[in-house]
């Protein structure tokens, strides 16, 4: 039989909510959210997956990363990255889009370090350590490799046209 809910605990997840703590998905509508929240919310995945990956042989801080590893971590960041931007609102306007672990290539829309350094693009995490605390980044034009401290990185959506997006609507 199933347990109501104490009194008074559609109050506090409803306050919780507002005071944007936390928000439950409404069927049916678009959810806004942080381009960096998207990207953390994967860091996070990988700190979770990575030592079970680690229990079945995969070694998931080594660098450069094994094949399994990329498999893993390309399956992960489609999941909770290029998917939901390429569902964002406005629909079609992301267009081509890096793979996890790749530079972006001219005309993509790519994942920039912040609003403050819009050709700094996301490549990916860095192994080394169990909390991914390093962040990979490519200077463009000219290519040079730059890794930042993944608490100073902001993360925004640079799109193909140059417009950058900190946010973005998810449609479900």
């Amino acid at each position: 039989m199933p347990r109501r809910p104490a009194a008074g605990g559609a109050a506090v997840a409803r306050r919780g909510w507002q005071e944007g703590r936390f928000a439950l998905p409404t069927p049916g509508r678009s959810r806004r959210y942080e381009v960096h929240e998207l990207v953390d919310l994967f860091r996070r995945a990988l700190i979770t997956v990575g030592p079970i990956a680690e229990q079945a042989g995969v070694d998931w801080l080594q660098e450069p990363p094994y094949d399994d590893w990329d498999a893993i971590a390309e399956g992960l960041y489609e999941g909770f990255v290029s998917s939901a931007l390429s569902n964002s609102v406005p629909a079609g306007k992301i267009g081509r889009f890096p793979r996890y672990g790749f530079e972006p290539e001219d005309g993509d829309a790519y994942l920039a370090a912040s609003d403050a350094e819009p050709d700094l693009a996301f490549v990916g995490f860095a192994g080394g350590d169990r909390l991914l605390s390093a962040a990979r980044f490519t200077r463009l034009p000219d290519r040079t490799r730059e890794t930042w401290n993944w608490s100073k990185a902001r993360l925004v959506l640079r799109h193909a046209d140059g417009t950058i997006a900190s946010h973005v609507e998810i449609e479900p």
